[in-house]
């Protein structure tokens, strides 16, 4: 059985970036269901990739997470 191949994903702005990683350690360390958070963290990071968002919308992700990253125990 072939898998579909995935297209390429367009390099995103340094706060994006930052972002997505904080995210993804964070997500890291959720126990059973740390596979699946990054997982789909990778697929909104390539979603987003391709929609090509501006310093500001990467940085608005930021702060948004601001109010989610303590209850995951993350900062």
């Amino acid at each position: 059985m072939s898998q579909t191949p995935r297209l390429p994903v367009p390099d995103l702005a340094e706060t994006c970036e930052r972002y997505y990683q904080r995210v993804d350690q964070c997500f890291a360390r959720q126990g059973e269901d740390a596979e699946a958070l990054r997982a789909s963290n990778q697929d909104l990071r390539a979603e987003l990739a391709r929609s090509r968002p501006s310093e500001n919308e990467c940085a608005a992700l930021d702060r948004s997470f601001d109010t989610l990253a303590p209850t995951l125990g993350c900062r």
